[in-house]
């Protein structure tokens, strides 16, 4: 299939839109560049869901420095769920190859509902967990085992907050 210049620019600004606003909203701009290529530009799922995750793993790469630089990185989390995230890619690839393109799009929808019920469940959390002191809470089972607890500087309250990593199987699932 060859692409105009035109169809290249639109589908280029559509990629900032996503990514903009995926940034804004902390959720990635996966969510939004899938549907937007595959509902408004008649893309193959499988080609949209393949520009996303090289996309993803591009601005992962590239805002993840940034995050080092400014030692608010838990580099022994990140490496664990580094290895989770590639088993998982890897995973999805292949399984990608062998599903129909519907049941593609369900599964997309069904963990995107997931997504949204979740965090607007747990949107007020982290504000009650800082006024409380409640994130140092005590490690268990692999958390404990693989020293995930760390600590980070919070510009919006000033202070340096400790924290436990916790439910460390359900994340890299």
């Amino acid at each position: 299939m060859i692409y105009s210049l035109t169809f290249v620019l639109t589908l280029f600004g559509a990629a900032c839109f996503a990514g903009f606003f995926g940034a804004m909203l902390g959720v990635g701009g996966g969510i939004f560049i899938v549907p937007i290529m595959a509902l408004m530009f008649h893309l193959p799922v499988k080609v949209a869901v393949v520009a996303s995750l090289v996309s993803v793993i591009a601005t992962s790469n590239a805002g993840g420095s940034s995050y080092v630089d400014q030692r608010i990185t838990n580099l022994r989390l990140g490496l664990f769920f580094e290895i989770a995230t590639t088993i998982g890619a890897v995973s999805g690839t292949v399984l990608a190859l062998y599903l129909h393109e519907w049941l593609m799009l369900i599964i997309f929808a069904l963990l995107l509902a997931y997504m949204s019920y979740t965090a607007f469940r747990t949107r007020k959390i982290d504000d009650a967990w800082i006024a409380a002191g409640d994130f140092a809470r005590q490690a268990r089972s692999v958390a404990k085992f693989l020293d995930l607890r760390d600590n980070y500087h919070d510009e919006a309250v000033e202070q340096t907050l400790d924290y436990a990593v916790t439910r460390v199987p359900l994340g890299a699932f």
